[in-house]
């Protein structure tokens, strides 16, 4: 019975843990998905052209950069109201120019990594080891958990018991979704992306 009470304990815990996301982020260049935004990146890489595309749910504001090493990055916020000062959702690190794209220069001159190592020429084993989570449909790896506003904070008040989100009495929280993409050629990667994006209802 002791053992069986014991493993019990140990599923719990793994649940628990399963369900609790890591509040450590992976970046490029120093700048992490929902830590700073879109202006925050033109003010430590410089100057660039602010680009919007797709429109309502598909609509996505970003801003491009080619270093001396020949990569493209192109960090972007997945958003339907667009501007500068958008939370940062998603960095694509690139062998190839982005499709009809103007993008300033970055004096790097070697190649780019991720914070967690990840750069172009990884391969499919290096992309599974730092997956947040299983592959969906699409191949995409992507962690999905829910973060629960403080009692107290103006974002409890405004979410607690909104009518079509949370049910009476229900608390009401957050999601968050990290994900990490990447296409390839002969078993390496010639594009990859990382993204993190918070949600409510």
């Amino acid at each position: 019975m002791r053992a069986m009470q014991i493993w019990t304990l140990v599923a719990l815990a793994i649940l628990v843990l399963a369900a609790s996301p890591s509040d450590a982020s992976e970046s490029l260049l120093g700048l992490e998905p929902g830590a700073v935004g879109l202006n925050d990146v033109v003010s430590k890489l410089g100057p660039t052209e602010l680009v919007r595309t797709g429109d309502a749910s598909t609509s996505e504001t970003s801003v491009c950069y080619q270093t001396n090493a020949g990569e493209f990055v192109v960090f972007a916020s997945f958003s339907e109201m667009g501007g500068p000062d958008l939370d940062l959702t998603a960095i694509r690190l690139s062998a190839s120019a982005p499709p009809g794209r103007k993008c300033a220069r970055h004096p790097a001159k070697e190649p780019l990594a991720f914070s967690n190592g990840l750069k172009l020429g990884s391969t499919e084993a290096d992309i599974k080891k730092h997956a947040p989570g299983p592959a969906n449909a699409d191949g995409d790896f992507v962690a999905c958990s829910k973060r629960f506003f403080e009692k107290g904070t103006p974002e409890y008040e405004r979410w607690a018991n909104s009518e079509g989100c949370f049910r009476e009495g229900e608390e009401p929280y957050y999601s968050v979704c990290s994900g990490l993409s990447a296409k390839f050629e002969d078993g390496r990667a010639v594009w990859i992306q990382l993204n993190r994006i918070e949600s409510v209802c």
